[in-house]
């Protein structure tokens, strides 16, 4: 068994990552629904997100405990994340509107040389 000291350091990282990989989650939640979704780039998304996530446990398993993973391990990634997660997403919600608009105000500017007539003048 490990001492104290780097079950604390391990504790920490696995936390630390399971707040990461709930952040990324999220900004490619609030990413697809602001910009109507394809299904392959979302997937790829949260693919990246997880498999970085899973590739840092990893590396704290190995580095951090000797290469032994204890299915303890898999608590505070998977808690943090859902809870990081569930958080940053609530904070984004009322903002998906605000940005919905300002995407399309932006796509409607570039119509019939607005940019150019207008802002160029």
């Amino acid at each position: 068994m490990t001492d104290a000291g780097v079950q604390l350091a391990i504790l920490s990282s696995l936390s630390a990552i399971g707040i990461g990989a709930g952040c990324a989650l999220a900004a490619v939640n609030f990413a697809d629904s602001c910009l109507g979704g394809r299904p392959l780039l979302r997937f790829f998304a949260e693919f990246c997100a997880v498999a970085g996530a899973g590739a840092l446990v990893w590396l704290v398993v190995l580095g951090l405990a000797d290469g032994n993973f204890r299915l303890f391990f898999a608590l505070p990634t998977t808690f943090f994340c859902t809870i990081s997660y569930i958080c940053i997403a609530k904070a984004l919600s009322p903002l998906t509107g605000k940005a919905r608009a300002a995407l399309s105000r932006t796509a409607d500017s570039r119509k019939g040389g607005f940019i150019v007539r207008f802002i160029l003048k």
